[in-house]
């Protein structure tokens, strides 16, 4: 779906004469580096170089509409999310999964490490923001701020009055049962709380800039902790047969 369809949208626009194509593509196409680098825009686009389906699709398609505006003159901008968090999420996320998944008491233990985080509020503003600013042929980070799982935990406990955390458990030790972990969500068709892609993306480098962004399309995130306080309350408004009410300030 990531590369048919999109190769699909692309042919009809360079068809149809479209105006201008956003594609929303993801950071997680960009080669991760060591620890401390600081990511920029992809020049690159191998697939050796990136880990997991998603990445390798998302990796394909994009560079697919790189092509098209270099040899077939579409006007098309490239956004690249990082981790998207915030309210409205209808379908529930992997990332909004754990927040339900906390918020209940199913999250019984955690594990090192975090990543970037961007509300999806401002990836909307930055979207129409590259409708009339974005560049043809460019791509923009939208990353917001890296937070670790444990301080996302505390953040969802002051928002619910709690008090305390769950213990936290060697990644060697998650990672030994993840593949089991997937199959098992998978036949209950459910999302994995860590499988071995998110245990992968919790540490490795998310250090990313948005320094273009925010030059060219005016973007400018909102501190990570009000996209969770904003998601949890999200959840007990619209999502109220997702939460468990007798445990929720427990």
């Amino acid at each position: 779906m990531n590369i048919e369809g999109t190769k699909n949208i692309v042919d009809a626009c360079i068809q149809n004469k479209a105006k201008k194509l956003i594609y929303l593509s993801t950071v997680h196409i960009i080669d991760p580096k060591k620890h401390g680098d600081i990511l920029c825009e992809p020049t690159d686009f191998n697939e050796n170089k990136v880990v997991g389906t998603y990445a390798k699709t998302k990796l394909v398609a994009t560079k697919y509409i790189f092509d098209a505006c270099k040899e077939k003159n579409l006007n098309a901008t490239i956004l690249y999310p990082s981790g998207v968090i915030g309210p409205y999420d209808y379908k529930i996320s992997e990332l909004g999964q754990v927040i339900l998944d906390y918020m209940n008491h199913k999250l019984l233990a955690y594990v090192k490490g975090g990543y970037n985080f961007v509300d999806v509020r401002d990836i909307s503003d930055a979207t129409i923001s590259a409708i009339t600013s974005g560049k043809c042929g460019e791509g923009y980070i939208l990353s917001g701020e890296y937070m670790s799982l444990k301080n996302l935990l505390m953040t969802i406990n002051k928002k619910l009055n709690r008090k305390k955390l769950p213990p936290k458990i060697a990644l060697w030790f998650v990672r030994m049962f993840a593949s089991l972990s997937n199959l098992y969500y998978k036949l209950r068709k459910q999302k994995p709380i860590f499988s071995s892609y998110s245990l992968y993306t919790l540490n490795a480098n998310s250090n990313f800039s948005n320094e273009k962004a925010k030059k060219e399309l005016s973007f400018n995130p909102r501190d990570v902790k009000e996209s969770i306080c904003d998601a949890v309350d999200w959840f007990i408004k619209n999502k109220p047969e997702k939460v468990n009410f007798k445990k929720l300030h427990e």
